[in-house]
């Protein structure tokens, strides 16, 4: 865990927060969207994630709906749903990976970003009786195991969510690493004000529909966001959302998150 950074910890239990739908296309745009709101509400650095399991043959299915996937309202449902999809998939076809994105966001604008992936295998049927979601299913090759067979400590040895968190603590373990925090001005993306986005129908740009629910710092003057496509990210540490807007908004705009894997 975090214990070796001697942070002190505290949970959503502590503030009354209404989190935010997830509704990005991606597990770092969830993530940065989830750890930006609660920076932005609590002044405090806030630590989310997200993650999932993606099915290369299925295209990345089920992806950041891993959790809701068909409409399933348990795992076994899941489970069950997942298989059905397979059912034509046979010996590589049936390869996937979890992917885990860990993002640490701070009040002041600055996030960063920690990733951690694992490679696997879907089989055809489940087996053990540990974890969750879709661990009975995963089964890992290096370890000759599903998720589900492993204890707590073996399946933190090789988990995704793991990876991320030893990638995190290796930044962290001489104290916080270098950044650089470039604020946004109020209501605008790129230095174009909120009220008149550029090229709003050529370019793909339109209101972000959760303006209402995020504000902008700027009463009644929602964000922009583009229709399509996902952020990129630069490779420095701490670089500002400005080069590149986000395709969903986080709570007011000025957090980046330079991503780093384990």
């Amino acid at each position: 865990g975090l214990a070796p950074l001697g942070w002190t910890l505290l949970t959503l239990a502590d503030f009354a927060l209404r989190m935010p739908k997830e509704e990005g296309a991606t597990f770092l745009e969830n993530a940065l969207l989830k750890a930006a709101y609660v920076a932005k509400a609590t002044g405090l650095p806030a630590l989310a994630d997200d993650s999932g399991l993606e099915v290369y043959a299925l295209g990345g299915e089920p992806g950041v709906y891993s959790a809701r996937y068909g409409g399933r309202a348990t795992d076994r449902e899941r489970n069950v749903y997942l298989l059905e999809r397979m059912r034509h998939l046979k010996g590589e076809e049936r390869k996937a990976r979890f992917v885990a994105v860990l993002v640490l966001a701070y009040p002041d604008g600055h996030a960063e970003a920690y990733e951690g992936s694992v490679e696997g295998v879907i089989l055809e049927a489940p087996r053990g009786e540990g974890g969750f979601g879709y661990d009975p299913l995963f089964y890992v090759p290096e370890a000759g195991k599903t998720f589900a067979e492993m204890g707590l400590e073996e399946k933190a040895r090789y988990s995704h969510r793991g990876k991320a968190l030893r990638a995190l603590l290796e930044a962290y373990k001489d104290g916080p690493p270098p950044r650089e925090v470039s604020k946004l001005e109020c209501g605008t993306w790129r230095g174009f004000p909120a009220s008149s986005p550029p090229g709003s129908t050529s370019s793909g740009w339109s209101p972000s529909p959760s303006a209402s629910t995020w504000g902008s710092g700027c009463p009644g003057r929602p964000f922009w966001r583009r229709g399509s496509g996902s952020p990129s990210f630069p490779s420095g540490r701490g670089s500002s959302w400005r080069s590149s807007p986000p395709s969903s908004p986080t709570s007011e705009g000025p957090f980046s998150a330079p991503r780093r894997s384990a």
